[in-house]
């Protein structure tokens, strides 16, 4: 008997634990991509002051890749909507620029799925990376 009811409670918590699980998982994909990016986007920075040299992070908004370099960082997910915008003109297309002295072209990137966006903020005098929603 005590066995059926511990059954029959797990199978209650089970069955209000699902739904709302459901709920939270496109949300996740989001705040993945948008961790992704600004990982990415301080990893260019890193690499710019590091090696003393300009470094391009590439957004590859058809394919949906992030480039440093000749290397392909990641694929994101293509449920995902993304752009990006440049801070000024000397940003390049499609992809934010640091230099040595950790400054940067600046720029943001939103990402959005269904009603939720996040932006990527790259502040050009600083080279700081922030996530605003």
């Amino acid at each position: 008997m005590e066995l059926l009811v511990v059954l029959a409670v797990l199978g209650l918590v089970m069955a209000l634990a699902v739904p709302s699980l459901g709920r939270s998982l496109p949300g996740f994909a989001l705040r993945s991509d948008v961790r992704t990016v600004a990982s990415a986007l301080k990893e260019a920075r890193a690499a710019a002051i590091g090696q003393n040299r300009e470094t391009t992070l590439i957004l590859d908004v058809e394919q949906r890749t992030l480039r440093l370099g000749e290397r392909a960082l990641v694929k994101l997910n293509p449920k995902v909507g993304i752009s990006i915008e440049g801070a000024n003109e000397a940003s390049v297309a499609g992809g934010i620029s640091f230099f040595p002295d950790g400054t940067s072209t600046g720029g943001r990137v939103t990402l959005a799925l269904g009603e939720r966006k996040q932006h990527v903020v790259v502040d050009w005098l600083t080279g700081a990376i922030t996530v605003v929603e």
